[in-house]
């Protein structure tokens, strides 16, 4: 993206102004109240591949078509059922306690946990306590279209531990690929093949059961945790996604996301999720 465009989004963005409210931050043992579907957001990442924007702002609050990635995400949720969140944070903890406050501004309860180091994406997980029987986790850096509430009842009917989203993602070889038998015989020359293969979407609907044999701080990422249930001859699903999907920590998925949401916000947002952005609201 041209430095003047990066200039000119922040430029917008720093106009709008960061909403203040009432703070909210509870650390490990949090405990959750309520029956409603209630959702984790990972929001400690580092955002490496979008630096330098990420110097000053963690990639939950890039604005995407002049909508902070995690206002798009909250409003999604609430519009799916969806009543309690809790966001793992880390280093950026203040900015997006700063941001979202307590939640009343989405009408949800909102609260934080804060890992001391990394944990990794699934780590944070185990320092929830009283978490409920099922629950979703997502990454706080996607835009894609899916019905929360469909997958979170899908999850529960399957009896799974992890139900997985997924996309199929196509990938493009740029070179010419042989296919070579034993006695090197070329039985085939694919020049320059796309291949499609289903990605994780980072988003899960987990049962708190898929925790049970881990102590609270265990540094643990979601492939190893899957990996260890499918050792354990334990039940992983997966829900195919069939709208878009995009990954906002990759650069041309950040710049197509500001492009879906100026022109076709409708894709992203159900018309009882358009409601005004937290700082619009914060201004009236």
């Amino acid at each position: 993206m041209p430095h003047s465009i990066i200039k000119s989004k922040w430029a917008r963005f720093f106009e709008l102004g960061f909403r203040s409210s009432a703070i909210l931050a509870n650390g490990p043992g949090l405990e959750y109240v309520g029956p409603c579907m209630e959702a984790i957001i990972l929001c400690g990442g580092k955002g490496t591949r979008l630096r330098p924007l990420t110097n000053l702002l963690p990639k939950p609050l890039l604005p995407v078509g002049n909508i902070p990635i995690l206002d798009l995400i909250l409003r999604q949720l609430r519009a799916s059922e969806v009543h309690t969140v809790t966001l793992a944070v880390g280093p950026f903890r203040r900015q997006i306690e700063a941001f979202a406050g307590n939640g009343e501004s989405w009408g949800l309860t909102l609260n934080y946990c804060e890992e001391g180091e990394p944990l990794g994406t699934a780590g944070a997980l185990t320092l929830l306590t009283r978490l409920p029987e099922n629950f979703l986790v997502l990454n706080g850096d996607i835009l894609c279209q899916i019905e929360f509430s469909e997958f979170f009842r899908a999850h529960e009917k399957s009896g799974a531990e992890i139900s997985i989203a997924t996309y199929e993602r196509p990938f493009q070889v740029e070179l010419g690929v042989l296919d070579i038998d034993a006695d090197g015989r070329v039985s085939d020359y694919l020049e320059k093949p796309e291949w499609r293969y289903p990605v994780s979407a980072g988003i899960y609907a987990v049962s708190r059961s898929a925790l049970a044999h881990l102590p609270p701080g265990t540094a643990i990422d979601f492939p190893e945790l899957v990996q260890r249930l499918l050792r354990q001859k334990r039940l992983v699903r997966a829900h195919r996604l069939m709208g878009l999907w995009l990954d906002i920590g990759r650069p041309e998925d950040f710049e197509r996301a500001h492009r879906e949401i100026l022109h076709h916000p409708t894709r992203f947002l159900p018309s009882s999720a358009r409601i005004p952005s937290a700082q619009s609201r914060s201004q009236g």
